[in-house]
C-alpha cells in the first residue's frame, strides 16, 4: 500500500506524483492520498487527486513515500523509480478532459500569475514579446485582451485550448505537459526541476 503525502502544496509539487496511482495499479498496489498532503488551494486537490480514478481514497494515516525531490531533469521518472522501483512515465497525468474553447484556438495565451524566482524579469520579457496575446487571470499590455477563469478546470480549458501557451516556470507548464501540449516557458532560475522535453525554455 502506498500513501501519498508531500509538504509543499504547489500544483507542480502534487503533479510530480500524479502518475504513481495508475502505475501502482498495474502492479497490483493500492494507492491512497493522506489527509496530511498539502495544497495551496483545494482546486489542486480536485484536479490532481479527486479526478484520478486510480486513487483508492483519502486517509488520515501519514504518507509513506519519500517526498524529497532529487533535482535535475525528470522528476516524474525519479518519483516512480524511488517509489515503485521502475519507470513508467516521463510526464504527469491528469484525468480531467478539457473543454475546447474555439475562440482561443488561434490565440497565444499567456499566464503570468505564477511566481518563481526573480519573476519580474520573466514578466517583462513575456510582455515585450507577446503584446497581442490573451492574458489569463491577469492584466497584460494595453494592446492585449484578458480572459478569466472561476476555477482550476476553466483555467485548464483556457490554456489547453490556446494555439500557443506561454508562462513562467510554474505548475501550468506541468499541466501542459500532462496534456501533451508544448508551451514556451520563461525561466529566471538555472535549476532543471520540472522540465520536459516537449517545452521550449527561454532563460532570461
Amino acid at each position: 500500500m502506498i500513501i501519498i503525502a508531500q509538504p509543499y502544496g504547489g500544483l507542480g509539487d502534487n503533479l510530480q506524483y500524479s502518475t504513481i496511482p495508475e502505475a501502482a495499479h498495474s502492479l497490483g498496489i493500492d494507492v491512497y492520498v493522506s489527509n496530511d498532503n498539502k495544497y495551496r488551494n483545494q482546486d489542486i486537490k480536485k484536479l490532481v487527486w479527486e479526478c484520478n480514478p486510480y486513487i483508492k481514497g483519502f486517509v488520515d494515516a501519514p504518507g509513506n513515500i519519500d517526498p524529497r525531490n532529487r533535482g535535475g531533469i525528470g522528476v516524474i521518472p525519479q518519483a516512480e523509480e524511488r517509489i515503485l522501483g521502475k519507470i513508467f512515465n516521463s510526464r504527469p497525468k491528469l484525468y480531467y478532459v478539457p473543454k475546447k474553447i474555439e475562440e482561443l484556438s488561434s490565440k497565444v495565451v499567456v499566464d503570468l500569475k505564477a511566481r518563481h524566482g526573480n519573476s519580474d524579469t520573466a514578466v517583462d520579457a513575456i510582455k515585450a514579446n507577446y503584446p497581442e496575446a490573451v492574458y489569463v487571470n491577469c492584466e497584460g499590455p494595453p494592446t492585449s485582451s484578458s480572459v478569466y477563469s472561476s476555477n482550476i478546470f476553466e483555467w485548464v480549458d483556457i490554456i489547453t485550448s490556446a494555439k500557443e501557451f506561454v508562462a513562467q516556470h510554474s505548475g501550468g507548464t506541468l499541466v501542459a505537459a500532462a496534456y501533451n501540449k508544448p508551451c514556451t516557458v520563461y525561466r529566471t532560475t538555472k535549476d532543471h526541476i520540472f522540465m520536459f522535453d516537449l517545452h521550449t525554455y527561454i532563460q532570461v
